[in-house]
């Protein structure tokens, strides 16, 4: 069989270039294959050989072509898989923003049946059949009362906005924002909304409630939404089967009524009244598209001298002494007294990473102590720290702005430059003393949660000595952090 290149590979067609090497195997191949035809040597034929290599090359070019379609089509489903992944996997009916929190499924917000009334006829035992359109809303409409529904925090999160549908005319309509206890009380009012009733309307309208401050909560609380109305107002929600629970933490139900159109800053579980199966919708939420937050503080105190630390502290204390000395956080004057600073930020989680630098240590101050401050509620009734005098470090549990205990004691004599880093994992106290690790413990009595995340200093002077000073104090949450706030 006669051999012919092809003449020429066209450059800049590719569905017209030849392959050449392809091309060669290909012919050399198949004149192989029909050279052997018709050739035999006793018991061997040629022949059947040359069949079975030609099916051979069938079903390899088959297979090649099977391949080629099966990559053709998980390259189609790849790219249908990508375009799928970028989309939110958030149904649309689940929640109003990115991440809320609701009393019950949106979804679940369904059209009901119409009312319908009539009347049969005594004896009429024949069948029939009514239609029954589904055009009645979901609401319920409630006079001079108190609506309360409740939502679990499924995820340490900071909580700043409320939603609910209404509609109605009613003369006043508030909105409050509570905390729920272990016990089912209603023990901390987080917000309170300015008078809703302006924006009802006479159909359903969503009413956002944005409060001043964001509240933070942990993974398993519930946060409880009460609407005080005075005249009438419809809320959208759900009559929902709900015989009462196994103990636990959780609500009797997820919905009650408080019978007054003035609840106070706490409400007692057994003032509400769960004896309903109606649950109002309510969705509690982060600021829209807000991401969780993590926070970092720092001050490196490089300021001119003087009393105060600046507004970004919150300041208990009794004497007048705290202020910068040669940029370090110290007791300035020669009052007696303490104070107890704490930064007005709080952090947002229960893993938080800190570090100070001892700026000087007074040789004479015994039990006059100096320190970081963690793990504080705003009121300073519960928080933990790690303080020094010129003795010794120790870890501090506080009750009180100026009322603490020592849990542990480092027999380590403090110096000016020791750098104290920590990490605080929930319970566990991690700790560094330049670079060194000295603790490493649980500390359970130490409480840490939603309520305990300010972080400050601590200085003092009493009986004619000062504590020492503070070079520099950071404190934020462990992982993706902010761009440090600097005082």
């Amino acid at each position: 069989m006669a051999f012919r290149l092809p003449s020429r590979t066209p450059q800049g067609d590719p569905d017209n270039q030849v392959d050449v090497p392809k091309w060669l195997l290909s012919h050399v191949a198949g004149a192989i294959l029909d050279g052997l035809d018709g050739i035999s040597f006793g018991i061997f034929n040629l022949d059947d050989l040359a069949d079975e290599l030609r099916g051979t090359k069938t079903v390899a070019s088959n297979a090649n072509t099977n391949a080629n379609t099966a990559i053709s089509i998980v390259t189609t489903v790849q790219q249908q898989v990508t375009a799928f992944d970028v989309k939110t996997n958030r149904p649309s009916g689940a929640t109003i923003t990115p991440l809320g929190y609701s009393s019950f499924a949106r979804d679940r917000l369904d059209m009901l049946p119409a009312d319908r009334t009539g009347s049969t006829n005594a004896g009429d035992s024949g069948s029939h059949s009514h239609t029954m359109p589904m055009t009645r809303e979901p609401g319920k409409a409630f006079t001079n009362t108190t609506i309360i529904s409740f939502a679990r925090i499924t995820a340490d999160d900071a909580i700043k906005l409320m939603y609910f549908f209404a509609k109605g005319s009613p003369t006043s309509l508030v909105a409050r924002f509570y905390r729920m206890n272990t016990a089912g009380d209603l023990v901390e009012l987080l917000g309170t909304s300015g008078d809703l009733a302006a924006n009802i309307l006479s159909t359903y309208s969503t009413q956002l409630v944005t409060f001043p401050d964001e509240s933070l909560f942990q993974a398993g609380e519930y946060v409880a939404m009460a609407l005080t109305v005075q005249g009438t107002v419809t809320v959208a929600g759900v009559e929902r089967f709900a015989p009462s629970p196994l103990p636990g933490f959780h609500p009797i139900k997820d919905g009650a009524v408080l019978a007054t159109t003035s609840p106070g800053s706490t409400v007692s579980q057994s003032a509400m009244d769960f004896t309903s199966g109606w649950i109002t919708y309510m969705e509690a939420s982060r600021s829209i598209g807000q991401e969780s937050v993590k926070r970092a503080l720092q001050d490196l105190y490089d300021r001119p001298n003087g009393l105060g630390l600046g507004s970004m502290y919150s300041v208990m204390g009794a004497g007048s002494g705290l202020g910068i000395a040669s940029n370090a956080a110290a007791w300035t004057t020669t009052n007696d007294g303490y104070a107890h600073a704490l930064h007005t930020t709080p952090l947002t989680t229960t893993k938080t990473h800190g570090r100070m630098t001892v700026g000087s240590v007074n040789p004479s101050a015994s039990e006059r102590f100096a320190g970081a401050v963690m793990r504080s509620n705003a009121n300073r009734t519960s928080w933990g720290g790690l303080f020094y005098d010129n003795n010794e470090y120790s870890v501090i549990k506080g009750t009180g702005p100026n009322t603490f205990s020592k849990l542990l004691t480092l027999p380590v004599t403090p110096a000016t430059g020791d750098v104290l880093e920590w990490e605080l994992r929930d319970a566990q106290w991690i700790v560094e003393l330049n670079g060194s690790g000295v603790i490493n413990q649980d500390f359970p009595t130490i409480a840490y949660g939603p309520t305990n995340l300010y972080e400050g200093v601590y200085l003092s002077r009493s009986s004619f000595q000062s504590s020492g000073s503070i070079a520099d104090w950071l404190a934020n949450d462990i992982s993706d952090v902010e761009t440090p706030v600097a005082a």
